[in-house]
């Protein structure tokens, strides 16, 4: 009820004021006039005034752009006002002449309207936006002052010219573009302002068509459409300037509420993201154990084949499955004891050989693998395996040989290779794109958002100082906003730093995880003893960035996981390594059962030291909690 109390007391007062305008055409259309065009022309540089001094930490490309605009729409009807039949400030007191003024105002004020719209969530480039203004009104002010080219636009006697009409008519429909272009972009406005800027747009159409209907430049119609200026920039007033002061998150901080909700949201977006990068890497892991099994069953279609040979060299037996592998019969073995030598292919022929003078010399059970070719020009691979035959008395009769056919296995290992270092190459390149846009946003956070935020939280108080001397709710709000601004801005802080640790290029490793083991005790009330001695202070960056990364994820399972109030983190530096233990006393799971199940966290921690050739391990079993251990060289140089 005391809301729409208010309201209506308004509704009065503007009615109020509207009568009391009107009244002043019973005393000089003139004043009227002035009136109406003094207010718009204050409005319009109120707009700039506060779209300029708002520049510093509201990065609102419309905003300014309007504020820009309408600086110069406003001295154009500043210049229609003195120009206008009767004033006697021109030497000309031609009604054309102001008419053509307003004209040239208007085309500039609709046109700027859609341009505007389409600078939403775009940078505003304000040098080429000011100079491009100052051309367009210098132009348009000597083509109806000094060269005399402007349409006309009112012929006394006559009244309004095809062109004038016309010309009001094209206004209304780039007005009309402008509501489209905002309403599609509506999600980048505060509802109430949008409503504003629409109501203000619509009603200056409203105008512009009264303003094609004078004869006049003093009858009812010119009145109308100047008591209907009168309130489109009434309600531009309302969404820009009384809106932006009274509730300033609606213009000036609506980019900022948005940036804190997405900065909240900051942590699950990037984790949804991993989980988006992944899923090609699950697919790569089905394909890799895809290969394994087939892998595992290949054994089920090779072929063996053995042969007996005699310590002087020469083939005793041949079994007949030789054909099926090599082409060729038993019977040409037997004939040619070369034969076999000749078919391994040169590249493999030195082990084979090798191979072969260890078996003449009554070695155990012998094993190689190597290539043939057959007889149809066809690549295999061989599994060969030899065993010494002795006789009771412990003679050496020769040897026995099996064969096997492994190219089907062979291929399905560099299947499964191939599906390893494809997912290796996609999870490295994955994490170093993590990182990087990680960098990115923790930069842009840190240089942009926090200082803006700190130029709004000078601002606001030097408001609430302002307001001191009186009551208002004005400094009860301040006050809030300010609080709200210095959390906001610690969020950030403590969201960047989980994104990337400035800390971690600008004083090194030891340092960066102490940090983060101290954020982690404050935030999750977890005590974690954290030690990092012997830390050298030149350590690979990709190293640095993998230890702190697997301390981070580390503590984060703990406290998702481990129901505990104690953890530890230990960092030593020896040998050329770098040791890392991370230990809680909670509750623990069973290693051997998540075997092969790793969630998103251990097997990014596990490609992570892969990538920097270290070792990693996790040992954990319910109710005496994990501990995850890691080796990372640094001495050698990474990749």
């Amino acid at each position: 009820m005391p809301r729409m109390n208010k309201y209506c007391w308004s509704i009065l007062l503007g009615l109020s004021l509207l009568f009391g305008l009107w009244t002043t055409t019973l005393q000089s259309y003139l004043l009227f006039h002035c009136l109406a065009e003094i207010f718009s022309i204050i409005v319009a540089f109120c707009i700039f005034i506060f779209a300029w001094n708002s520049r510093r930490f509201a990065k609102n490309s419309y905003l300014l752009f309007i504020g820009i605009a309408y600086l110069f729409i406003g001295v154009l009807d500043l210049t229609h006002t003195l120009a206008y039949k009767g004033m006697g400030v021109f030497l000309l007191d031609d009604p054309n002449l102001s008419t053509q003024l307003w004209i040239a105002a208007r085309y500039v004020e609709s046109a700027s309207l859609l341009i505007a719209a389409f600078l939403v969530g775009r940078k505003l480039k304000v040098n080429f936006a000011f100079i491009g203004y100052i051309l367009i009104t210098a132009v348009l002010l000597g083509s109806i002052f000094y060269w005399n080219i402007f349409p006309i636009c009112y012929v006394e006697g006559d009244g309004l010219t095809t062109f004038k009409i016309v010309s009001e008519y094209i206004i209304s429909f780039i007005l009309i573009a402008s509501i489209i272009t905002i309403i599609r972009k509506r999600h980048k406005f505060d509802k109430s302002v949008l409503q504003l800027l629409i109501a203000s747009i619509v009603v200056t159409i409203v105008s512009e068509l009264a303003f094609t209907m004078y004869i006049d430049v003093y009858g009812f119609s010119n009145f109308i459409g100047h008591y209907l200026k009168i309130i489109s920039f009434y309600l531009i007033y309302k969404a820009i300037i009384e809106t932006g002061l009274t509730k300033p998150f609606a213009v000036l901080f609506r980019e900022l509420k948005q940036s804190e909700n997405t900065l909240k949201m900051t942590k699950d977006n990037l984790e949804l993201e991993v989980d988006e990068r992944t899923a090609e890497l699950r697919k790569s892991v089905k394909s890799l154990q895809e290969a394994q099994l087939s892998y595992r069953t290949v054994a089920d279609f090779t072929y063996d084949w053995e042969y007996w040979k005699s310590p002087d060299g020469t083939f005793r037996y041949v079994s007949p499955s030789c054909e099926r592998i090599t082409g060729y019969k038993p019977e040409e073995f037997m004939n040619n004891p070369e034969l076999f030598r000749e078919l391994i292919l040169p590249e493999d022929k030195t082990r084979w050989e090798e191979h072969h003078q260890e078996a003449l010399k009554e070695k155990d059970l012998q094993e190689i693998q190597f290539r043939i070719h057959t007889q149809d020009g066809q690549v295999r691979w061989i599994e060969h395996a030899c065993q010494p035959v002795k006789d009771t008395d412990g003679e050496f009769m020769g040897f026995r040989a099996s064969n096997r056919d492994i190219t089907k296995r062979k291929q399905a290992e560099e299947a499964i290779q191939k599906s390893q270092d494809s997912l290796r190459y996609l999870a490295g390149k994955l994490l170093t794109a993590q990182e990087e846009e990680r960098r990115l946003l923790a930069r842009e956070m840190h240089d942009d958002f926090t200082q803006r935020l700190a130029l709004l939280a000078i601002e606001a108080g030097k408001l609430e100082t302002e307001s001191q001397q009186n009551d208002s709710p004005m400094r009860a709000k301040l006050q809030e906003m300010k609080k709200k601004i210095i959390k906001l801005s610690k969020d950030i802080h403590d969201i960047s730093r989980q994104i990337h640790p400035a800390i971690l290029d600008d004083l090194g490793l030891a340092d960066a995880i102490k940090s983060e083991c101290n954020t982690f005790t404050q935030r999750e009330e977890i005590h974690v003893e954290c030690k990092a001695n012997d830390i050298p202070s030149s350590i690979p960056r990709n190293v640095a960035i993998c230890i702190y990364r697997i301390t981070q994820e580390s503590l984060r399972n703990i406290a998702k996981h481990a129901k505990t109030d104690k953890a530890s983190v230990s960092l030593i530096g020896r040998d050329g390594n770098l040791f890392l233990t991370v230990r809680d006393n909670g509750i623990g799971f069973d290693a051997k059962q998540i075997h092969g199940q790793e969630g998103i966290g251990i097997t990014s921690m596990q490609e992570r030291v892969r990538l920097i050739e270290g070792e990693f391990s996790l040992q954990s079993k319910p109710g005496e909690g994990t501990v995850i251990k890691v080796i990372a060289p640094y001495t050698k140089e990474q990749e």
